[in-house]
C-alpha cells in the first residue's frame, strides 16, 4: 500500500470520526433543550501519543481516561505501522 493512499485512508478516518463527534454534539445539546436535567461534557485532546483529558465530573472523566488510552494505543500503532511500511 503507498504511503499516498495510507495519508487518504487515515485522512477519511479522521473526518468521519470529526463527523461522528459534531453528530453527537448536536443530539447531545437537543437533549438538553428538551428538558435534560444536566448536560456533561468532556474532551481528549490527543497531541502526538500524550492525551489531555478535560471532564466536567469524576464519570465522565474516568471514561474519557479509557478512551485517550485507546487513542493513544492507537496513534502508536499507526506509527509503528507506518514505519514499518516505509522501511
Amino acid at each position: 500500500m503507498e504511503a499516498v493512499s495510507v495519508a487518504l485512508l487515515l485522512f477519511a478516518a479522521a473526518f468521519a470520526l470529526v463527523a461522528a463527534g459534531a453528530l453527537l454534539l448536536l443530539f447531545s445539546a437537543l437533549k438538553a433543550a428538551r428538558g435534560a436535567k444536566r448536560a456533561g461534557g468532556g474532551a481528549v485532546l490527543v497531541i502526538g501519543p500524550l492525551p489531555l483529558i478535560i471532564g466536567s465530573d469524576e464519570k465522565i472523566a474516568k471514561s474519557l481516561v479509557a478512551i485517550a488510552a485507546l487513542f493513544t494505543a492507537f496513534a502508536v500503532a499507526v506509527f509503528l505501522v507506518l514505519n514499518w511500511l516505509l522501511r
